[in-house]
């Protein structure tokens, strides 16, 4: 297109240039001006239209290069998506909150747990209260509620599933005061106590005193100890040649009385765990026992 409009002008520029040498050429002096004058009249429309289409040629050429190039820019279609809403309390993409149904739900039946909160039942059968024994051991007996635990002081006697209990322990000359106390596993506690004499009978001849030597005890001699392995040394009376047993969780052993009626043994409790109070029990021949506690105190 800019070929043409160059072309164009270029046609233009000849046509002006001739027209203008063709006026001069029969352009007379002024002498024969009046003769003339058809012929300029001819000539000047022909050189106005030259001289317009000269500058129309020279003005498209001017606007065409000083235009700047023109960018095209990708339109980019606008899509919109629909967001969809979310109900108060729905959970998005979820499909069981998305439409929320109201269900019945029936009431729960209401539970009553049952506390126990009586007192273990718990009663002394053996010795009668007030009793006068001539002996210095002596086992008491007695009966509680069924998995209770019966304790003197800090011995704890042996019970067995019916409930019926039995402990064996030592009386001081005159009148001493057994207190028991049986504790069930909802932690409720029963106490019962009797009093009971020890009147020592008469030592009138060698077998009275035999027979005295003859009567089980048993002693503790430390009831704890620091050093490692810790120990005790236990000792009492007995039937002089029968063996004494003494066990306990951590370590044991046994004693022979001897024929004085006296025994004595040292017990060791290599396993015994530091700061742990245990039991240990002793128990002769004939069934006869006592109970005592240990505890092992590191330094």
């Amino acid at each position: 297109m800019s070929r043409d409009i160059d072309d164009r002008a270029r046609q233009a520029a000849t046509g002006l240039k001739q027209a203008v040498g063709s006026a001069e050429l029969t352009s007379k002096p002024p002498a024969a001006a009046n003769r003339s004058r058809p012929l300029v009249a001819v000539l000047r429309p022909a050189m106005i239209v030259a001289l317009l289409l000269v500058g129309t040629a020279v003005g498209v050429a001017v606007v065409r290069d000083s235009s700047p190039p023109v960018t095209t820019i990708p339109v980019v279609p606008t899509t919109t998506a629909m967001v969809p809403t979310t109900l108060a309390g729905a959970i998005p993409n979820d499909p069981e909150s998305a439409a929320p149904t109201t269900a019945y739900v029936p009431p729960e039946p209401s539970t009553t747990v049952a506390v126990d909160v009586e007192a273990p039942l718990l009663e002394v059968t053996s010795p009668e209260d007030g009793a006068e024994l001539e002996t210095k051991t002596v086992a008491f007996e007695g009966i509680t509620e069924p998995g209770a635990r019966v304790f003197a002081g800090r011995w704890e006697a042996e019970v067995d599933s019916s409930g019926k209990w039995h402990i064996v322990l030592i009386l001081n000359d005159g009148a001493n005061v057994a207190r028991f106390t049986a504790s069930d596993a909802a932690g409720n506690e029963s106490v019962a106590s009797i009093t009971v004499h020890y009147v020592p009978g008469e030592k009138t001849t060698t077998t009275t005193t035999v027979k005295e030597l003859a009567e089980f005890t048993a002693h503790a001699t430390f009831g704890s100890c620091s050093e490692t392995p810790p120990y005790d040394i236990y000792y009492g009376t007995g039937e002089p040649g029968s063996m004494v047993s003494i066990t306990s969780e951590y370590g044991g052993g046994t004693a022979e009385v001897g024929e004085e009626g006296g025994w004595e043994k040292k017990v060791v409790f290599e396993t015994a765990p530091p700061n742990t109070p245990f039991l240990v029990t002793i128990t002769d021949e004939s069934g006869r026992s006592a109970q005592f506690e240990f505890v092992h105190e590191p330094a």
